[in-house]
């Protein structure tokens, strides 16, 4: 990863720790997940990273866990995954 993408990707991981501390999500932090999400699957889409796949993968998990909408993201990052051949 070069500087730009090591720098969205540590804002990014730090928005889901603080998410993922909270006992309850408001409809502002479950927003927030989804757009960080989408962000970590943009830059697994440009460069795939087993960093950023593991990452993506705690978050979506975390997402299932709080009973949220997570199949449209999970599809996305298996077909990312088919597609750049990461297991």
């Amino acid at each position: 990863m070069n500087k730009i993408e090591k720098e969205v990707f540590e804002k990014l991981k730090a928005d889901f720790l603080r998410i993922k501390k909270k006992k309850k999500l408001t409809i502002a932090d479950v927003e927030q997940l989804n757009t960080d999400i989408t962000g970590m699957l943009g830059l697994f889409a440009v460069k795939p990273n087993l960093n950023v796949a593991e990452y993506i993968e705690k978050m979506v998990s975390f997402g299932e866990e709080k009973l949220l909408a997570m199949q449209g993201h999970r599809i996305e990052f298996d077909r990312l995954k088919r597609k750049h051949k990461v297991k």
